[in-house]
């Protein structure tokens, strides 16, 4: 006597199985492969990075970075191998200072020469890049295809851009930076590329590639285009990937998605772009970029961007014509 109509879906075609059942960790929000070893990297929410070796069967792991800030993710120079440079993103501080309240960071660490399994060296932290926090902090840095660090930030709020830092132009919250590690200005850390998109846009910070963020939690590049893709987490319905470029204006907080959230706020100087996928809250609460898959055990996911959601724990490949601008699944 049922009126519903249809079946249940079928089981996904893939099974997630634990990798490394012999470790444990802590709050673990990022995974790296060493690019001198067959090491792997993961770091914990609260500050600490270790290390292991995969093959072995016990559950030994150790200390590559102890900080006393929270870390959201890190990622290796290009020419690590050369220099032993690390960078990290801390989001906050796990004791807030009174006199200047909470403070998103970018280090650049150095390797500690001769250590075995490896280990930064503390003496050469050196701060790249700081900006207020206090909410939605994003949390990526990653050296692009052109060799510039790419940084990902929220509207640094815990909810609706109170500050309404998503269409301006004039702080570094919810943006994507890109800036010149390897050829500082003078009094600085870091360098602004001279073709960045807002450097002769009066009050604008010159450091900013991309706006209109509401908090991207990972991004990754292209291995074609090189253009990096975002996972967006949403707040009232929607959750968002993105596909940016130079000068993109994703629409938070006039908009969340295609949708509309502060319709009548001021908009920034460029148009919206829409994003490549928006998923409703009811199969998706908060959504993780991923990576396009580049690898030999599965071909028939070649040139998939993967994806997942920390909430519900699904995961989802899309293929994009980026000529087409279309989606298939």
């Amino acid at each position: 006597t049922s009126r519903l109509i249809g079946s249940p879906d079928p089981p996904p075609p893939y099974r997630l199985v634990r990798a490394f059942p012999q470790h444990t960790f802590k709050g673990p929000v990022f995974l790296a492969e060493d690019p001198l070893s067959p090491r792997l990297f993961v770091a914990e929410y609260d500050g600490t990075i270790y290390s292991f070796d995969p093959a072995a069967p016990g559950p030994q792991k150790d200390v590559f970075l102890q900080l006393d800030r929270g870390i959201s993710a890190f990622s290796f120079h290009p020419k690590y191998r050369e220099n032993g440079q690390v960078f990290v993103f801390s989001h906050a501080d796990n004791k807030i200072d009174s006199r200047r309240g909470q403070m998103s960071q970018i280090y650049r660490y150095t390797l500690r020469k001769g250590s075995n399994p490896p280990r930064l060296d503390p003496a050469s932290k050196t701060v790249i890049i700081e900006w207020p926090s206090g909410g939605h902090n994003g949390g990526e840095a990653i050296i692009g295809p052109d060799g510039y660090l790419y940084v990902s930030t929220g509207d640094g709020t815990s909810g609706s851009d109170v500050n309404n830092s998503g269409q301006d132009l004039d702080d570094l919250h919810a943006v994507m930076m890109r800036i010149d590690v390897d050829h500082p200005d003078p009094g600085r850390h870091y360098g602004i590329p001279k073709d960045n998109p807002f450097v002769n846009t009066p009050g604008a910070r010159p450091e900013i590639w991309a706006y209109g963020y509401r908090n991207p939690w990972r991004f990754s590049f292209d291995p074609q285009s090189g253009l990096p893709w975002v996972g967006d987490v949403g707040q009232d319905i929607w959750e968002m990937i993105e596909l940016s470029h130079k000068g993109a204006n994703h629409g938070w907080s006039v908009r969340e998605g295609t949708h509309p959230f502060h319709p009548n706020a001021a908009k920034g100087p460029t148009p919206f772009v829409d994003p490549i996928v928006e998923h409703h809250h009811t199969e998706c609460r908060s959504i993780t970029g991923g990576y396009v898959y580049t690898g030999a055990k599965f071909p028939e996911l070649k040139g998939v961007y993967i994806y997942g959601d920390y909430e519900y724990g699904k995961m989802w490949g899309l293929r994009y014509d980026q000529k087409r601008k279309k989606v298939t699944w």
